[in-house]
């Protein structure tokens, strides 16, 4: 069994992100707000919280969600249209991280465009 010590601090950080469309132009920004825990006696950190504020306009177009997964954080853009099988594709990946010393960091998006 292992137990985790109580955070020695807590971190946060905020981004501001482009936005491209399938041609490869900026046509939002994404504001990204990141929150943490983290102790570097244990070398442990985790992501607690994260938010945004976009000026995305086609709402119609793009769904955005987060996801958290101990030390990183995605937001997550998807075509509104779904698949036939239901599903929605994946069309943009913004991909967070905490470090053991509390330092949050943007580690880029990936697009995909077909």
């Amino acid at each position: 069994m292992s137990f985790k010590s109580p955070p020695e601090k807590e971190s946060s950080a905020e981004f501001v992100c482009d936005f491209e469309n399938v041609n490869g132009y900026k046509i939002a920004t994404i504001n990204v707000y990141v929150e943490g825990v983290f102790s570097q006696i244990d070398n442990w950190s985790t992501i607690t919280d994260i938010d945004f504020d976009t000026s995305i306009q086609n709402g119609e177009l793009y769904t955005l969600e987060t996801r958290k997964n101990g030390d990183s954080a995605h937001i997550l853009v998807f075509w509104s249209k779904p698949n036939a099988d239901g599903t929605r594709p994946l069309y943009a990946d913004y991909v967070f991280r905490i470090r053991p010393n509390g330092l949050i960091s943007y580690f880029g998006v990936t697009y995909y465009r077909d």
